[in-house]
């Protein structure tokens, strides 16, 4: 199973044609897993068309395996939940860099 996140909002375009590039060089090789994240938005918003309807997913048929939707969340609460967690954990990209360089990584290794 492969797993492929797509995007609403202005990014939804390049998240399908991401989408679709992917599935052709696995040509079939495994099922995928769409996960819709609505976080830059619904998917259908933009032009009102859900991601079962567009052309890419009529294209790939059968290699799709399923879509779960992630939907949007409201950032007053949410987005706040999320920073709260993260700061009390100490879970900055910042700590996590110092930690790989202490341990003999650079961030490039981090990011190829």
């Amino acid at each position: 199973m492969f797993h492929i996140v797509v995007t609403g909002g202005q990014s939804k375009g390049d998240s399908l044609t991401g989408l679709n590039g992917i599935a052709v060089r696995l040509g079939g090789r495994a099922p995928i897993m769409v996960w819709v994240n609505e976080y830059f938005g619904q998917f259908a918003a933009t032009d009102g068309i859900p991601i079962e309807k567009t052309g890419v997913y009529a294209e790939l048929g059968k290699k799709i395996f399923s879509v779960l939707t992630i939907p949007e969340r409201p950032a007053a609460t949410f987005g706040r939940d999320i920073s709260e967690m993260l700061s009390k954990n100490d879970l900055r990209r910042s700590n996590s860099v110092k930690g790989l360089q202490h341990n003999g990584q650079t961030e490039d290794q981090d990011n190829p």
